[in-house]
């Protein structure tokens, strides 16, 4: 039992579930209902996100792995996901919660070494990789010092609440147009449409990226 208490403790609380269900899509398929509730496979997909394992390692408190991974596969393709982040943002916003002063970095990570076997004709794959989005022509990979990586830049509001993601590959730098107020609008437009109602939607960076001049303000 304690085992699971620890597995469980960053589920989502009845609070959280309260604000997330009703932006859920309604079921469309007919017939009976899942073994299990989308509450379930929704937490068995933060704690794998979370913790970076398989999913076949996915506990079974969670629901089976397959039925996991089949979820967050089907949104992601639909861009369910990026759906119910722009609406959250909204009514975070509406509610006075986002600081509109940005700041902008990167990291990078790793690529598994299984990564140098994908496909280089990923569209002619039975199941493609993206989705409502295209794949990267470079899948975000590159190699520099270290091996393939991939470079994340990030863009967080002053609340150090997550606004928006962009991949790039790992040899990249803060000189690359990838790393532009205009990338992070481009990919998610709703950062654009708030920012341009605000009088203070400025985009900061540390020295290295501000030397680039490409640190702009988010309004239009």
């Amino acid at each position: 039992m304690a085992t699971l208490a620890v597995t469980r403790r960053f589920d989502l609380t009845d609070a959280q579930w309260a604000r997330l269900e009703p932006l859920l899509p309604a079921p469309k398929r007919p017939g009976r209902p899942s073994r299990w509730s989308k509450r379930q496979l929704i937490d068995g997909i933060r704690w794998r996100v979370r913790v970076g394992a398989p999913w076949r390692a996915v506990p079974e408190c969670y629901g089976s792995w397959r039925a996991v991974y089949s979820l967050f596969r089907r949104w992601q393709r639909a861009g369910i996901w990026q759906q119910i982040l722009t609406r959250l943002q909204a009514m975070a916003d509406a509610r006075g919660l986002l600081g509109w002063q940005v700041g902008v970095d990167s990291t990078i990570c790793r690529a598994h070494q299984h990564a140098a076997g994908a496909s280089r004709h990923g569209e002619l794959q039975s199941e493609p990789p993206g989705g409502v989005r295209s794949e990267p022509a470079d899948h975000a990979l590159g190699r520099s010092r270290g091996g393939l990586s991939t470079k994340l830049h990030l863009a967080c509001e002053q609340g150090q609440r997550l606004l928006a993601v962009v991949l790039t590959a790992g040899q990249l730098g803060h000189t690359s147009s990838a790393f532009t107020a205009d990338a992070y609008t481009s990919v998610y437009p709703q950062v654009a449409t708030a920012a341009a109602e605000k009088t203070a939607a400025l985009l900061f960076g540390d020295e290295g990226q501000a030397e680039t001049g490409k640190l702009i303000s988010l309004r239009s």
